[in-house]
């Protein structure tokens, strides 16, 4: 290793079997887990959130992500780690990151946040936020290297970057880094005068870093804090994702247009929302090893209590999505081709001209669910899912095509968050309609209208409430079918 970087601090033992859950309780009650999904990532325990420093390195997919050890809240961050061959079966590593210096040091609100990775010279590089509240400034930059992926040491003269531009505030962090024409570049997250922006750095050898300029900014009505920005540079397009504090509208947005490498700016033709579901949040791109550019989202859950946390556990990542831009700059977003490994047990329904119906395909809380339907007299349909035998609990999707108009309600859902939520509903390229959704014990992933549209939740129904039932009101001269498969334990799967 280069002699500049300093060889991260082992765990302390005593420190961790004092914080640590009690492994044979957490054990115990993992066995009887009701809300452990299946193909969505999820924390073995304690806490996470934001997906980090995602690579493609050496043969593996690397994952990392925001984490606190110690218990099923947010709290002192943590880099957690897991790899994997193929986006959906992941071995879960030891820990990546620990916060041990005095820029990132703090019992409780503080240490190594979001960040991301790139490869340089055979190397993994993360660079990465450094946080530690009453410290002067509060946030900043840095870097650790590894020559294997597995093992990190951090760089002896860290921060990189020690603190935001005299405009901005002390919330400055989340860096996601990328090369062009040999030239390192990040962009990195702040506010100025409670306005969000993302600011764009320039680096040539990842340790020395010269502020560029103001990538985009708030126009008053878009948050007044901007986090875990991510650049996705496409044929004809650069695509600025951001996930935006007190936004009038959408958790996640992205900015289309083309960067300017010279001021740092972005031109702007589109600002649209990514997901638009309420459990959306920080997601971070990369390219795969086939050139594709993959995404995941952490399924925010920053409510008072979680159901899953008796069990020892909170967080998940969504699953992982092909991004992609149209010659418009319009970001489509399709889940990646490997799930389809995890279908078993398909079924097919002809559901032209049938008013209601229930689907007894499976009677599981794990499946994928496919319906297109098209014709002249398609107007509305409806799909209730995770419904009790007398329907007291269930979810609701309804779909029209006249309003173009798709509305999630999660009323009587179970417990946690409730509400309802729209999105658009619009057909595709041959005039007919299709929906994709995936159903993950605790979970609800929706695509659709070109691949456009996203929505995901979270849904805490009671692991009996499995009853998935249908509804239209189209007439007959339309053609509507569905598909499920169940999607088996991936444990299962060689």
């Amino acid at each position: 290793m280069n002699e500049e970087i300093m060889m991260e601090n082992t765990l302390n033992e005593k420190t961790m079997n004092e914080k640590t859950m009690n492994e044979k309780t957490m054990n115990e009650n993992t066995a009887n887990d009701p809300y452990r999904p299946v193909f969505h990532f999820s924390v073995k325990k304690g806490w996470m959130n934001d997906p980090n420093g995602l690579i493609y390195y050496k043969g593996r997919y690397h994952m990392f992500y925001q984490h606190n050890p110690y218990a099923p809240v947010w709290g002192p961050m943590h880099w957690g780690h897991a790899t994997s061959r193929d986006l959906i079966h992941w071995k879960h590593e030891p820990i990546a990151l620990l916060p041990d210096q005095e820029y990132e040091a703090h019992k409780e609100v503080g240490g190594c946040f979001s960040g991301s990775a790139i490869e340089k010279d055979g190397k993994m590089y993360l660079i990465y936020t450094g946080c530690v509240q009453d410290r002067k400034p509060s946030q900043c930059q840095a870097v650790a290297v590894s020559e294997d992926g597995y093992s990190f040491g951090k760089y002896i003269n860290n921060p990189v970057i020690a603190a935001s531009p005299a405009e901005c505030t002390e919330e400055f962090r989340d860096p996601k880094i990328w090369e062009k024409d040999g030239v390192y570049y990040c962009v990195i997250g702040t506010q100025s005068e409670d306005l969000g922006r993302v600011l764009l750095y320039r680096s040539y050898d990842i340790y020395q870093w010269e502020y560029v300029g103001i990538v985009a900014k708030s126009n008053g009505q878009q948050g007044d804090m901007w986090e875990c920005p991510d650049l996705c540079t496409f044929e004809n397009h650069d695509v600025l994702i951001y996930s935006p504090i007190h936004a009038a509208e959408g958790d996640t947005r992205y900015f289309s247009g083309k960067i300017n490498y010279t001021t740092g700016e972005l031109g702007i033709l589109w600002d649209k929302i990514l997901d638009y579901g309420p459990n959306f949040y920080a997601p971070q791109s990369f390219t795969d090893k086939t050139g594709r550019r993959i995404l995941f989202g952490w399924m925010r859950c920053w409510e008072e209590h979680m159901p899953c946390e008796p069990y020892g556990w909170a967080g998940q990542l969504t699953l992982p999505r092909r991004l992609w831009a149209d010659s418009c700059g319009i970001l489509h977003q399709e889940p990646v081709k490997e799930l389809e490994a995890l279908r078993r047990n398909e079924t097919g329904y002809e559901l032209s001209g049938i008013k209601d119906m229930q689907l007894q395909a499976i009677e599981s809380s794990c499946y994928e669910l496919e319906l297109t339907a098209e014709g002249e007299e398609i107007n509305s349909f409806t799909l209730f899912l995770r419904c009790s035998e007398n329907r007291s609990e269930q979810t609701v999707l309804h779909f029209d095509t006249k309003q173009n108009l798709v509305s999630v309600d999660r009323t009587n859902a179970g417990e946690g968050e409730k509400g309802c939520f729209d999105a658009p509903f619009l057909e595709e390229d041959n005039k007919s309609y299709r929906l994709q959704l995936f159903v993950d014990h605790n979970s609800l992933e929706l695509f659709t209208s070109q691949n456009t549209v996203s929505m995901c939740f979270y849904l805490w129904a009671d692991p009996r409430s499995t009853g998935i039932y249908y509804e239209s009101d189209s007439g007959q001269n339309c053609s509507i079918t569905a598909k499920i498969w169940e999607l088996a334990d991936k444990e299962n799967i060689s």
